[in-house]
């Protein structure tokens, strides 16, 4: 029995590291040791420090803005704390683990239910997708020599389009879809087990798609942490590559978060430094230079999110441990409903 579950779990890490491997296997055999460690050098407490404050400002605003996304009465500390853990689970654990644990965490805390909470990820997600595609229609014909890639970043626009029509649309009809998933668990047993109970959660959780107010604040809030983002880019490119444009951290923001959806491990290391790389070679920005400046973003932004929800876990006189094994436990328990 043992040996299974140790090769499942083989498994699920082997694709991402082999990933990261590869790619930090390019970026080290193209930078240069002495420049690599002469940019890092480049990076002063200042930055350090003005970094620190625009993250947390970022995951403030964007604490507030799942607290509305949520749409039940959770204290603005919970979503913030949990939105810190989710970062930090992200950072140790395969698979995007941190998505899951942080709804686990704030559905229980709560009592909300952790699939409710689940749905209002989903809806972050998009938002997020919607805004790095449009950032990255807005920088392409800046960048040099990347107009023939604009048909990947309309294609990211258009399918999150679709995402938030088909969630709206479910919604609207979720009596319909109710009986539908009913249907389809008298022929799996998985969906009558585990999605079945729990779907007026999920489509409760959809509910703020049809409330206009509530929806624009939350695209709002949104559009707030992108633009706290492109600013903590943009002040840290002024080390490596001063008097870069505005347009440049937007451009290497939106390039990230279409890189780090690419399987990696823990922590995206690799991929993270990969895709930070890639889009500041497009700007003529040298290899060693752009992988200081990946390795001190990917370094700020670990560091804060595991300083604030170590913070938590303190205050809260919660376990860090206990927190990982709900985590574990619950996906050991959609596992096994999945096979059953």
């Amino acid at each position: 029995m043992s040996t299974p579950t140790r090769w499942n779990k083989i498994w699920n890490w082997l694709p991402g590291v082999i990933i990261t491997l590869v790619v930090a296997a390019i970026l080290l055999k193209f930078s240069n040791w002495d420049s690599l460690s002469t940019s890092l050098l480049k990076f002063r407490p200042g930055i350090f420090a003005a970094i620190f404050l625009l993250t947390t400002l970022w995951l403030s605003i964007r604490a507030f803005m799942w607290k509305l996304l949520i749409n039940q009465p959770v204290r603005w500390r919970l979503t913030f704390w949990g939105l810190n853990v989710g970062y930090l689970l992200n950072n140790l654990l395969p698979l995007r683990a941190g998505e899951i644990g942080k709804s686990i965490l704030v559905g229980e805390r709560s009592g909300v239910g952790s699939f409710h909470v689940i749905s209002t990820v989903i809806i972050e997600r998009a938002f997020d997708l919607f805004f790095a595609a449009g950032m990255m229609l807005a920088t392409l014909p800046m960048a040099l020599g990347l107009d023939s890639a604009r048909p990947i970043a309309i294609f990211t626009l258009a399918a999150v389009a679709l995402g938030f029509l088909v969630l709206f649309l479910i919604s609207r009809n979720h009596i319909w879809v109710k009986a539908q998933a009913e249907r389809l668990g008298k022929r799996w047993n998985f969906f009558q087990r585990v999605v079945v109970p729990q779907l007026d959660a999920l489509i409760n959780g959809l509910s703020v798609l049809q409330n206009p107010g509530r929806f624009l604040a939350c695209l709002g809030l949104i559009g707030a942490t992108w633009v706290i983002a492109v600013l903590q880019y943009y002040l840290a490119l002024q080390v490596i590559a001063p008097g870069a444009p505005l347009w440049w951290g937007a451009f290497v923001n939106a390039a990230l978060a279409m890189g780090v959806a690419v399987p990696s491990a823990p922590a995206a290391l690799g991929v993270w430094e990969g895709a930070i790389v890639g889009a500041l070679a497009i700007l003529n920005v040298d290899t060693s230079s752009a992988l200081a400046y990946a390795i001190f973003m990917h370094f700020m932004q670990f560091t804060v999110t595991a300083f604030y929800s170590l913070a938590g876990v303190l205050f809260s006189g919660e376990k860090i441990t206990a927190i990982f094994r709900s985590n574990a436990s619950e996906f050991a328990g959609w596992e096994k409903g999945s096979k059953e």
